[in-house]
This record gives C-alpha cells, sequence and structure tokens, in this order.
C-alpha cells in the first residue's frame, strides 16, 4: 500500500512540475520575442531624437536612411545658416569638388548668395546641361525644389551654433548694434536686447539700407531665430508667409521633419568631432575634410554672455535655443554609434589641422613643398602641397565659375542682367 501510495504522490508531483513549466513557458517566451524585436539596431539611420509627438503634416516617405557607404559621397546639398563656420567649412566643400571636377550650383552673375533670404528660384542660379552635384552657397532650406534639381541620393547637411553665441557673432559681422550710443561691444549688445524692437527697426528700415554692410532684404530680422529660417522653418519672411514661431507643436514637428531629412546636422562648438562624423558617413578620406579657418570674427565673445542677456535672447529666438537642443542631443546620439575609436581619430585630426595651418603659413621660400602624413587606422598614406595650401586660401567661387564658363558657358543663352538682382550691398 505505501508503495503504490508514493507512485501516486511522485506521479502528481511529476505532473504539477510539468504543468508549471508549460505555464512559464507560455509567459516567458513571448515577452522574450517582444523584446527581441524591440531592440535597437545600431545603425548609421538618422536618429528620430529627443522629442515625442505626433507628426501630422509632414510625410515620412521621403526619410533618409544611411547605410554603409562603399565608396565617397559626391552628390550633396549644404545649408549655410549664417555665420556657423559656414565659410570655413566651404573652403573644404569647395575643393572637394573642384578636385573632381563636380558640378556646382552657382548664383548668376556677381550675387554671393543664391537668393537667401528668399526663397530659391532657377532665377537665382546658373543652367547647367551636366546637372548638379554640389550646392552650398548660401540658400533657404526647400525640400521639394530641391529635390528638383539634385540628384535623387544627394545627401542634406548643415551646420548650428548655441544661439547666443550665434548672435553675438551676426551682431558683430552684421554691425546691428552701430546705432547705439553705448561704448563697449558688451554695453552695446545689452542695449541692443533690452530695446529690441527700437534696433530691430532701425536696421531693418528701407532708409538706411544704403549704410547696412549688406542688404539681406528690408523687413528681415538677423536676429530672430536666423538658425531656423535657413533651415527653411516659416516663419513669416517673405511676408504672407506661415508664422510657426508662436506655435511650439509646430516648430518641433518641423526640427523632426529636417531630422529625418538631414543626415548629418554639425556642431560649431564640436567643429572637429562634426568633420570626423562627417567623413565617416560619406566615405571620404581625412585629406578631403581638411578645412582653411577663415571670417573668424574679432571681438569680446565673454563680457557679454550674461544669464540676463541670455535670457532676453531667449524670449527674442526661443525656436533657435528649441532647435539646436535637439540637434545637439541627436548629434551625441550618432556619436555614440560610432566605434570606440572615434574620439582617437578626432584628436589625430586634430594634429593634422594643427600641421597643415603651420605648413600653410610658412613662407615658400623657407619650407618643403609638401608636408607627408603617414598611414594610420583611419587613412591612407598623404601630402598636402604648397599649390593646395594656395589653391584652399583662394576665393574659390571665382575659380568655379571661370570653369563653368570654360565647359558650359557657350551653352547657354545670355543673361539679361537687367532681370537679375544682386544680393549685396
Amino acid at each position: 500500500m505505501g508503495v503504490f501510495l508514493y507512485m501516486y504522490r511522485r506521479k502528481t508531483s511529476v505532473i504539477i512540475l510539468f504543468l508549471f513549466t508549460f505555464v512559464l513557458c507560455m509567459c516567458v517566451v513571448p515577452w522574450l520575442y517582444l523584446d527581441f524585436r524591440t531592440q535597437p539596431v545600431k545603425t548609421n539611420s538618422t536618429l528620430k531624437g529627443v522629442m515625442t509627438g505626433h507628426h501630422h503634416n509632414i510625410s515620412d516617405d521621403d526619410s533618409i536612411v544611411l547605410e554603409t557607404c562603399k565608396k565617397e559621397r559626391r552628390n550633396f546639398v549644404f545649408i549655410k545658416c549664417m555665420k556657423c563656420a559656414t565659410e570655413s567649412l566651404g573652403t573644404m566643400f569647395r575643393k572637394f569638388g573642384y578636385d573632381r571636377n563636380l558640378s556646382f550650383v552657382l548664383p548668376i552673375k556677381k550675387n554671393l548668395w543664391l537668393g537667401w533670404p528668399y526663397p530659391l528660384s532657377k532665377a537665382n542660379f546658373r543652367p547647367s546641361v551636366r546637372g548638379y552635384n554640389i550646392l552650398m552657397e548660401h540658400s533657404i532650406y526647400n525640400k521639394s525644389f530641391l529635390q528638383e534639381i539634385m540628384p535623387q541620393n544627394s545627401v542634406y547637411i548643415s551646420s548650428i551654433r548655441k544661439p547666443f553665441q550665434h548672435f553675438l557673432s551676426v551682431c558683430q559681422y552684421f554691425e546691428l548694434p552701430y546705432y547705439s550710443n553705448k561704448v563697449t561691444f558688451a554695453e552695446k549688445i545689452k542695449d541692443y536686447l533690452e530695446n529690441f524692437e527700437h534696433y530691430e527697426t532701425i536696421y531693418k528700415s528701407y532708409e538706411l539700407a544704403s549704410v547696412r554692410r549688406w542688404c539681406p532684404g528690408d523687413e528681415f530680422s538677423m536676429t530672430q531665430n536666423l538658425l531656423s529660417h535657413c533651415l527653411g522653418m516659416p516663419l513669416g519672411f517673405p511676408p504672407g508667409r506661415r508664422d510657426i514661431s508662436q506655435d511650439l507643436a509646430s516648430a518641433k514637428e518641423y526640427i523632426r521633419f529636417l531630422d529625418r531629412n538631414f543626415m548629418l546636422i554639425m556642431i560649431v562648438e564640436y567643429l572637429h568631432e562634426s568633420l570626423v562624423l562627417l567623413r565617416r558617413l560619406m566615405c571620404w578620406s581625412l585629406k578631403d575634410i581638411i578645412y582653411n579657418r577663415v571670417n573668424k570674427g574679432v571681438y569680446d565673445k565673454k563680457s557679454p554672455v550674461t544669464k540676463e542677456n541670455i535670457n532676453l535672447h531667449k524670449n527674442i529666438s526661443r525656436i533657435d535655443y528649441l532647435l539646436y537642443d535637439y540637434f545637439n542631443a541627436t548629434f551625441w546620439n550618432k556619436v555614440g554609434l560610432q566605434g570606440k575609436d572615434f574620439f582617437d581619430e578626432v584628436a589625430m585630426f586634430t594634429r593634422i589641422i594643427n600641421d597643415v595651418t603651420a605648413f600653410c603659413r610658412l613662407s615658400s621660400d623657407h619650407s618643403d613643398s609638401s608636408i607627408a602624413f603617414p598611414e594610420s587606422k583611419w587613412s591612407t598614406d598623404f601630402t598636402v602641397s604648397r599649390q593646395e595650401c594656395e589653391l584652399q586660401s583662394k576665393y574659390l567661387p571665382i575659380l568655379l565659375k571661370e570653369r563653368y564658363d570654360e565647359q558650359e558657358g557657350h551653352l547657354h543663352p545670355p543673361i539679361d542682367e537687367t532681370k537679375v538682382v544682386l544680393r549685396h550691398c
């Protein structure tokens, strides 16, 4: 009898154990499956960023998907946000295209900008039978128009900087506090911010256009959300255009739209990190991202930086702060997807830039004809010659226009200069 009782209890235990195991599997396996399906895949795809919320009016159909490139990318648009190291970066982008005889979107006649700060149109640039590889002169981002004129596989790039530092640079370069009776730059900046509407009215007036350093357009503000304007956000200019500067939900939606369509927005405060990341995403060489620092502003950068001034500027240009915070976060997300050697490459690139800068500054009578850099983990060996130093220091738009005239200028009818509006003073 005891034997039968023992066997019965053992059988019952086995059944209970089996049932427990079965229930556990039914609960755990689906959870593991779902967890596996929802794990992020570390690729170079454009990240969605740090904002959350629903998308309403902007389609996701044309989102940029970044695959590991197998050869250098040659078709790109660089949206130059005014005073964001754009001309320094321009020396690099122009030389890249010039060395490869690529086709640039070039401004008409003596224009410096491609319609900026107005929307880009075909009247702003030279026609080309070759099509275009690169657009990088000052223009406003317009997705639909750019898709019409640029190759389908073009990637989009830009650069931004901290909004208050950007404001200081714009004020210095465009002489915005010119009409203030204060003495020092810091006093002028404080006066401008405290009396913003007064000085904006003076600067933007048609009557004073002749004494402005540049003539970007009457009634256009150089201080309110200028970064966002360059990147195409509708902010009420030209007059009659929709203005979403007071609609945070729409502004955030537009910023997410930019994130989906730009391969990279560089951060000026981390320029070398930005360039190394650009090099990797574009499959370029280290030599391709060597740049020449130009248009560096000389002014008092520190004393105007007070909490009071920054808060005043935030109230004036809050969309730019939103834009910068978002893309600063997504930039470091992209960096985080790079290998552990990323910052080693940045350090090496910094040494290269310092060496090239020193070499190019030397008199040609007292230096070698070139400087050599050995092969590394990130680059084949290369040299920078004296001729390349000179080329990089030249204003390449002139040479690009001369090359255009030689190669295809005769293929197009003469431009009626009476219909060309020159966008500089």
